[in-house]
């Protein structure tokens, strides 16, 4: 397995969530097979996201 790990700041976790929430379908098109969304205790608008793909390949394939 291949994460890629991305961390980012948002404005407002529960509208940001809702929009993350929309790309399921996307995300499994795209090879994620699996996913975790964490969030800071003192700073509840970071964000950290980690998309677990089959290899670096499919990771690679994900990346802009």
């Amino acid at each position: 397995m291949t994460t890629v790990h991305i961390e980012n700041t948002v404005q407002d976790f529960d509208t940001w969530k809702a929009n993350f929430d929309k790309y399921e379908r996307f995300r499994a098109e795209q090879g994620v097979q699996s996913y975790r969304v964490s969030r800071s205790v003192t700073e509840p608008n970071e964000v950290l996201i980690d998309l677990e793909f089959c290899d670096e390949t499919a990771a690679q394939a994900f990346l802009p």
